[in-house]
């Protein structure tokens, strides 16, 4: 895995820290530990089907939700981020 520049530097993780792990969970099948290392993996994914599925058939309802799961997807990247800060 690729290391973390941020962490690296600042000594701390950063928001997305444990996406890779996540990733790599969610390759082998092990859907719990993906959600227990990166809880937004899925918010993100679903993000960008809805992108995609966006870009070839544009329509207004669908940038709503590309707003609405991106906007979920960083509050809870925030959230796990200050729980990984406090532990």
């Amino acid at each position: 895995m690729l290391p973390c520049s941020w962490k690296e530097s600042f000594g701390i993780e950063c928001p997305t820290c444990g996406a890779q792990r996540s990733i790599e969970f969610l390759l082998k099948g092990d859907v719990l530990s993906s959600m227990i290392a990166f809880p937004a993996l899925f918010p993100l994914l679903l993000t960008v089907v809805i992108a995609t599925i966006h870009l070839f058939r544009p329509q207004r309802i669908q940038a709503k939700w590309i707003a609405m799961s991106f906007s979920f997807s960083a509050v809870l990247m925030f959230v796990n981020w200050m729980i990984k800060l406090n532990l």
